[in-house]
């Protein structure tokens, strides 16, 4: 049975505000390649990882801190949203990902 939206949203918003919001790429498993947005906090070793697509807001991956790579980009519209125990949509979630992937990769091809 999944859990509804507002009860995850209560959930995230209960463990661990420092990295919501935040884009990361899996670097291992069945994932490995894709890109994430951080819905919540286990513990010091496991966080909550949703896409919208194949991992749902409603029923987000569980994955170890060593297996993402944190790309150095935060939505802070999607880190309040979960603060304030907010829906979101996975529809959204998927367009801020898009989003932040291509701020990822404008900074990138930045000359220093």
């Amino acid at each position: 049975m999944r859990k509804k939206p507002e009860d995850f949203c209560n959930f995230a918003a209960n463990f661990g505000t420092e990295r919501l919001g935040s884009l990361v790429k899996s670097t291992a498993g069945r994932d490995c390649g894709r890109f994430f947005v951080v819905v919540g906090k286990i513990d010091e070793k496991y966080i909550l990882l949703a896409d919208g697509d194949l991992r749902p807001i409603e029923a987000p991956k569980k994955k170890k801190l060593k297996h993402i790579e944190d790309m150095n980009i935060l939505s802070e519209e999607l880190k309040e949203r979960l603060l304030r125990r907010e829906h979101i949509q996975n529809a959204e979630l998927r367009k801020i990902i898009k989003l932040l992937v291509s701020e990822s990769t404008q900074a990138a091809d930045e000359p220093e």
